[in-house]
């Protein structure tokens, strides 16, 4: 009797390990997406620009993982570097959430007058961040305003607050990976980066 007790608890002990084994296995190998997927998603996105005939004078990345996207897209289109803007979530008194613009290095408005702006990010999930960031720069430049503000994203969801003019993948609908779980297995997402995700 004991013996077959002490054989349960091993048999137990070792389906709970081989289980975690399994999902670690999984999540180690396909639960990332590759690289060369992203590469080939970029691609889709300068051909959708191609196609409009939009040509744009600077590129704006918006957070980190945009910064990656944008950086990528303008080497294919022949542009030597990027802008980069930092999004913030805070969340004020009575857990209303405000996003802002942090504090970067920017060229002056007048730099952007009758240009063509991209901004980019990875995905869009609300939208919040890539609304501000476009609220931003029609701010800043309302005395000399830019020929066209347009947005890029690889994902975003159905129905966020401001959808991409360019993306390649709507999030549950052609892509079906919950965005949570994009934002976990882009290849860049190691342990220790810390994303908004987290907070």
């Amino acid at each position: 009797m004991f013996d077959n007790f002490v054989s349960f608890i091993l048999g137990a002990i070792a389906s709970v390990i081989g289980g975690l084994f399994l999902k670690w296995l999984f999540e180690r190998f396909y639960g990332k997406i590759r690289f060369s997927s992203i590469l080939k998603t970029i691609d889709v996105l300068l051909v959708q620009l191609q196609r409009e005939r939009y040509s744009p004078d600077y590129i704006v990345a918006v957070g980190r993982n945009g910064a990656v996207v944008a950086s990528i897209l303008s080497g294919h289109l022949g542009k030597r570097s990027i802008l980069t803007v930092s999004v913030q979530t805070i969340w004020k008194e009575s857990n209303i959430r405000e996003t802002i613009i942090e504090a970067s290095y920017m060229p002056s408005p007048s730099t952007f007058s009758q240009k063509n702006l991209l901004l980019v990010t990875c995905f869009v999930n609300a939208g919040q961040a890539l609304k501000t960031t476009f609220d931003h720069y029609v701010e800043i430049t309302r005395e000399s305003p830019p020929l066209e503000i347009k947005t890029a994203s690889i994902y975003t969801t159905v129905d966020p607050i401001l959808k991409p003019d360019f993306f390649v993948y709507e999030v549950e609908k052609n892509f079906k990976m919950p965005m949570h779980k994009i934002m976990r297995a882009l290849p860049w997402m190691r342990p220790g980066w810390i994303s908004s995700i987290d907070k």
